[in-house]
């Protein structure tokens, strides 16, 4: 099968997936509004009571460690922000039409473990470097592997042997996902994403995460944050080596403390994703 074929087959594999929940592209399209408030985020959440009551689990999970229960929208808004409720909203949209894996020894919870991980130290590093999109970059750090759920459902045998041989001799497992199924989980990440219409600034994370050097500054700093993530052994996203050059261009001091924050965080992160399903 040629490079073309392989496009195609997984392009329409991806086009096989069920929409999102009505309320998430709704979401999307107030993000681009700076003037959106609470009222609007949740009104068109309480249009969706099953995705509502998904994003109150995961705002009362440890990792935000609140000392009274979140009981409502308004005030899951009024402690956490406009912009994280919109991101727990969207990424728990997403978790609810993934399909299962059907790849043997993958784990979706160890993925999800993996993503709160990446997501966490997408946002932490936003605020340790000055970056004023941390919340968007942590749905990011939250969306970035979700090409491997596409891979582990529709192509278990080849994502299986790419897992294989990352975990065998540290193959870089998108280099033997290119081998094995002929494109990388970035790539169908991103397939996906455009399938959703979701915007550019989160697509692009999202696709260049694993290129040599990402040029759109979001995608180098979850390169970063993914790379935190792997080296702290928070969560199994199948990709056990770390990439050498692990900081990117981050000062060695703000990526060491970074690593130190999200260590010590790991049981809040794994209360977040087992919150997310």
């Amino acid at each position: 099968m040629g490079p073309a074929d392989v496009l195609r087959t997984v392009y329409a594999r991806v086009q096989t997936l069920p929409p999102l929940p009505a309320a998430v592209p709704r979401i999307l399209a107030l993000a681009a509004d700076p003037e959106v408030g609470t009222r609007e985020i949740t009104g068109v959440l309480s249009r969706d009571p099953a995705l509502a009551a998904d994003v109150l689990k995961v705002a009362n999970s440890a990792y935000y460690g609140f000392r009274r229960e979140i009981d409502s929208l308004d005030r899951a808004v009024a402690l956490l922000g406009v912009n994280m409720v919109r991101s727990l909203a969207v990424s728990v949209g997403v978790a609810r039409v993934l399909p299962p894996a059907r790849t043997k020894g993958f784990r979706q919870e160890g993925l999800w473990v993996h993503s709160a991980a990446v997501a966490t130290a997408a946002r932490g590093l936003c605020r340790r470097t000055g970056r004023a999109d941390g919340e968007q970059l942590f749905l990011a750090g939250l969306l970035h592997d979700v090409g491997k759920m596409v891979l582990a459902h529709h192509f278990p045998g080849p994502f299986g042997r790419a897992l294989a041989a990352a975990r065998a001799d540290g193959t870089p497992l998108p280099d033997a996902e290119r081998a094995e199924v002929g494109l990388d989980h970035a790539a169908v990440g991103g397939m996906l994403l455009d399938r959703w219409n979701f915007p550019e600034v989160l697509r692009a994370p999202v696709t260049g995460h694993h290129a040599d050097r990402p040029a759109d500054g979001g995608a180098a700093l979850v390169a970063a944050a993914d790379a935190l993530a792997r080296q702290a052994g928070i969560g199994d996203g199948g990709n056990p080596a770390p990439p050498e050059d692990v900081a990117g261009d981050l000062p060695a001091d703000v990526f060491e403390a970074e690593r130190a924050a999200l260590e010590a965080a790991r049981d809040e992160i794994e209360a977040f994703a087992g919150a997310m399903g």
